[in-house]
């Protein structure tokens, strides 16, 4: 049978594919010389009691080793506790009562791709896997193991879309393409923008900006967002729509088109309540909110988090980073990518994937209960998009810049893109700062204004990857620019009719060669008129 077609039907049972399966506690020794065998390597995660994940590895006819990632396997009428627990011996051969679900497109990826179709084939259906049977899949959805542990860290739109697609060798990623409209009323703006996401595109197409001056609604669009996404699960008024597009046109989108949503905002002044976090993923987007503000469901202000709840915070994501191999290395390649500060640099976080778990998770805390604002921010952030991210997860980010310096800040938006990148996700960031813009291409940039309730989105005129920053500053708040600060002062000497050298012995030759530059265009301008 050819692996595509384990997708479309059950799988046949009785045929002898010549594999066994085995099972060793996370302490055993891993045997080199096994052959058409199947390695199941307990782990102690733990899922709300539940305890159902395994490490899989196949040794083929040869002794090859093939590493295939986590797998969580579950029964029928699970009680909490081991699953293995249910097997009586080392060698064990899983009976209809059971499933499995991989935990991650890497594991489906290295099946289809690292393995022969038939030894797939073996090890789908010794693990029972549900993927590779839609019959099964339709009879365990509703087991509470399956919901509350099998499904943790996997959503539905990537159970049923990615995870199928991958198994039956086709793009592991696809483009996406959605919009997000509302009318204006007293309080907010109308505004229509559109996000298109192309997997592999140079420039990363992954992340999208929202830039405009304080007051032109960037926040509230994403706080809108939130609303509208999650109004079937919360029950709250929202005033948007989202719509999908493909070659036919547009449509309504689906309300399981995003697989998460994840909210992050630092601001100490933020008067959006956030949802309470989703995070079941069998009762459809799931929900994370990522910040300052403390967990409730009143309508009352609801009091900062302590520095103490926001380290449990992190070492919990961080724990769960490291449960899944794929992910610890997911987070161990967006550390990297924060090296370019000489203060993670310093820190070595990388260093923490070659320790032993417990050690690692001990030596982590003690770190981040020793770093600024601005470092614990984001880590804590990254480490929990490394943990939720996955295909069509929408991250909401209001103004990282606002902990950050621009360096920092540049490295921090890298990450975010490498990571979306690789996990087909998309970021919606509302900024102030240029350094955000320089990380996206102009496709994905929108410069937002308003005039009352009269909203306009429009494309930045120039290109915006890379180029200088006071270039897009002047490009993105144009007028703007030139009535404020430094520019308002020299024309304020100007219109007092000083020349350029008198001017520039005022200020005791103390102006950079920009603000020389725009108090000769000044005085020239003056002469003109």
């Amino acid at each position: 049978m050819a692996l595509q077609s384990v997708i479309r039907e059950p799988l046949v049972q009785g045929i002898d594919l010549k594999l066994s399966m085995q099972m060793l506690k996370k302490s055993s020794l891993i045997p080199s010389d096994l052959t058409d065998t199947l390695l199941l390597v307990g782990s102690g995660w733990d899922d709300y009691s539940f305890k159902t994940s395994f490490t899989v590895m196949h040794f083929g006819p040869d002794a090859k080793k093939t590493e295939l990632g986590t797998t969580k396997i579950g029964y029928k009428d699970q009680q909490h506790g081991w699953t293995s627990e249910k097997f009586s011996t080392k060698n064990i051969s899983l009976s209809d009562e059971f499933f499995s679900l991989g935990q991650d497109v890497d594991f489906y990826r290295k099946l289809q791709g690292g393995l022969s179709a038939d030894a797939a084939l073996a090890v789908l259906q010794a693990l029972k896997d549900v993927i590779a049977d839609p019959e099964r899949l339709e009879d365990v959805k509703n087991e509470q193991v399956f919901r509350e542990s099998l499904m943790r860290n996997v959503s539905w739109s990537v159970i049923r879309d990615q995870f199928k697609r991958v198994l039956a060798g086709k793009p592991e990623l696809t483009s996406f393409h959605f919009s997000y409209q509302t009318n204006g009323d007293e309080q907010r703006a109308g505004v229509d923008v559109s996000f298109k996401v192309t997997p592999h595109s140079l420039p990363s197409t992954n992340v999208h900006v929202l830039i405009g001056r304080n007051g032109v609604g960037k926040t509230t669009i994403l706080n809108d967002m939130v609303e509208t996404i999650l109004s079937d699960t919360t029950g709250r008024p929202h005033c948007g729509k989202f719509l999908i597009y493909d070659s036919l046109g547009s449509e309504p989108m689906p309300t399981d088109y995003f697989s998460s949503v994840v909210s992050v905002s630092f601001s100490a002044f933020d008067p959006f309540l956030f949802p309470a976090d989703q995070p079941d993923r069998s009762k459809g987007v799931a929900y994370f909110y990522v910040g300052m503000q403390s967990p409730g469901e009143g309508p009352g202000k609801r009091p900062p988090k302590t520095t103490e709840a926001l380290t449990e915070d992190f070492i919990t994501s961080l724990e769960s980073c490291f449960s899944q191999e794929s992910k610890r290395q997911r987070w161990v390649a967006a550390i990297k990518r924060l090296e370019s500060d000489s203060n993670f640099e310093d820190m070595d976080l990388a260093h923490l994937n070659e320790l032993p778990t417990d050690e690692a998770i001990v030596k982590a805390h003690r770190m981040f209960s020793r770093m600024s604002s601005g470092h614990s921010i984001v880590l804590l952030t990254l480490t929990k998009l490394v943990e939720a991210v996955e295909e069509k997860t929408l991250v909401l980010m209001d103004e990282p810049e606002s902990h950050l310096h621009p360096p920092l800040l540049s490295a921090f938006t890298r990450a975010i893109s490498d990571l979306l990148q690789d996990r087909n996700g998309v970021a919606i960031i509302a900024t102030h700062s240029p350094v955000v813009v320089q990380e996206a291409p102009g496709s994905c940039v929108w410069k937002l204004t308003r005039l009352r309730a009269e909203g306009r989105a429009d494309r930045p005129e120039r290109e915006t990857f890379g180029e200088n920053a006071g270039v897009l500053t002047r490009e993105i708040f144009g007028l703007e620019v030139n009535k404020s600060g430094y520019h308002e002062v020299l024309q304020e000497a100007v219109n007092r009719g000083g020349t350029f050298e008198s001017i520039l012995a005022d200020y005791q030759e103390q102006l950079g060669f920009e603000a020389q530059a725009i108090l000769r265009k000044m005085v020239a301008s003056r002469r003109e008129s």
